[in-house]
């Protein structure tokens, strides 16, 4: 299961990796845009994470590593966003893996610089899908996703374990 953390939308992607081969399992947004409080957005975010594993019981979860963002009060409200990410896996103890953003479009377009739409673009293709996800959100969530299955399957060590 890959997700994509965030205060406004949460993405997350789950797939099935055999036999080098993938398949889309279930994907979609936790939205919580319009839950004014910050602290009943996390909640929120908690508990949709908590149906959607208890729902499809994944055997891990990929993560996005934060990068620096020039507003210091984005990153932290992110931070704490991929918190709830790390709780709610360990809650379930399903092991979590973290990738850095390069690493990730290395791995799903074979170029560590490429934009969101090249992202978008191979995802659709890696996993067979008959449109591009609107939201960047499950393209990334999926990304990340694809990215820890061509890691374990690759042998190559780019992931940290939270």
């Amino acid at each position: 299961m890959g997700i994509d953390p965030g205060t406004i939308s949460t993405g997350f992607g789950i797939i099935d990796f055999e036999n080098r081969r993938f398949k889309p399992v279930f994907y979609g947004v936790i939205k919580t845009g319009s839950i004014s409080r910050l602290s009943l957005r996390y909640l929120h975010i908690f508990n949709g994470l908590k149906e959607i594993i208890d729902t499809y019981k994944p055997d891990c979860v990929a993560v996005e590593g934060q990068f620096v963002f020039n507003n210091v009060a984005s990153a932290l409200k992110l931070g704490q966003a991929k918190g709830i990410v790390v709780l709610s896996s360990a809650k379930h103890d399903i092991p979590i893996y973290e990738y850095q953003p390069k690493d990730i479009k290395q791995s799903v377009t074979g170029r560590g610089v490429a934009d969101k739409d090249q992202v978008a673009a191979m995802v659709k293709l890696v996993l067979g899908l008959k449109e591009v996800p609107r939201q960047r959100d499950i393209t990334d969530a999926l990304a990340i996703a694809i990215c820890h299955c061509n890691n374990i399957s690759n042998r190559v060590k780019i992931s940290k374990r939270i």
